[in-house]
């Protein structure tokens, strides 16, 4: 298949809620052949571990956050185009919501 997409940097993110209103938070990305790693951050707040995978310009990336004292699974996924991401963002057992990110720095 085709080579799998550049994705290793800092995004900017930023995903509708299921519940109302918008999450925007920085995410760092490291990737190895076909796997993903590296963390999202709430400024001055957490950083949460992320983990996922690549194929060719599909991504799924999963890491965990806490809503209401539960962790709830976040998964992205989306397609990468050059330094900008489109796809969704699904919280716990949440309906999907748009996702969107753009490359900040490599």
């Amino acid at each position: 298949g085709a080579p799998h997409a550049d994705m290793p940097g800092g995004w900017a993110v930023k995903f509708s809620l299921p519940w109302g209103g918008c999450a925007s938070y920085p995410m760092w990305v490291n990737q190895d052949g076909a796997k993903l790693s590296g963390r999202v951050t709430f400024p001055g707040v957490a950083e949460y571990q992320l983990k996922g995978s690549i194929k060719e310009d599909r991504f799924t990336i999963v890491w965990q956050t806490v809503v209401d004292g539960e962790f709830l699974d976040v998964t992205f996924t989306g397609r990468v185009s050059g330094d900008e991401i489109n796809g969704t963002a699904k919280i716990g057992m949440y309906p999907e919501r748009e996702l969107y990110a753009r490359r900040t720095e490599r």
